[in-house]
């Protein structure tokens, strides 16, 4: 390689290390995406953050009980939960829970459908404490009829 490619290519290299970290910032904070992904320094501004769901029975708007489930029905349900909070924390509010809310129905064959809460722990930059950061409202709403026809 001649001297003035390896030049161009340190000083392109120098230039994409010195706008990158910005311009991430910037993409992660008006998309809503994890800071932790997509080859950026934005990580170091935050811990990572966690998706938790609350799951609700639409026949009486309680709690779904999942320590009545088998072992296998649990490992299955645990299975779509982690596929979706992985993907709702690397990509934002745009993926929605249906994996998660097919499983719950086929895990609660008496329930006609679900309503289904997402909550994001991140952290407040005002006071640096990890606070609830998002509660879906209205929540996410499926019936079976509508999620198995």
């Amino acid at each position: 390689m001649m001297y003035r490619t390896k030049q161009k290519t340190v000083l392109l290299a120098v230039a994409f290390l010195t706008i990158w970290p910005m311009a991430h910032h910037v993409i992660v904070r008006t998309l809503d995406l994890n800071p932790w992904k997509w080859f950026g320094w934005s990580m170091y501004t935050v811990p990572p953050q966690r998706v938790r769901a609350f799951a609700f029975s639409l026949d009486d708007q309680r709690l779904l009980d999942l320590s009545r489930l088998s072992r296998r029905e649990a490992q299955r349900l645990m299975q779509a939960y982690n596929d979706f909070s992985s993907l709702r924390l690397e990509f934002g509010p745009r993926v929605e829970p249906d994996g998660f809310a097919r499983a719950l129905l086929a895990a609660f064959p008496e329930v006609t459908g679900v309503s289904i809460y997402i909550q994001r722990l991140g952290v407040d930059r005002a006071s640096a404490t990890v606070v609830e950061q998002s509660l879906t409202d209205p929540p996410y709403t499926y019936r079976r009829n509508d999620l198995f026809e």
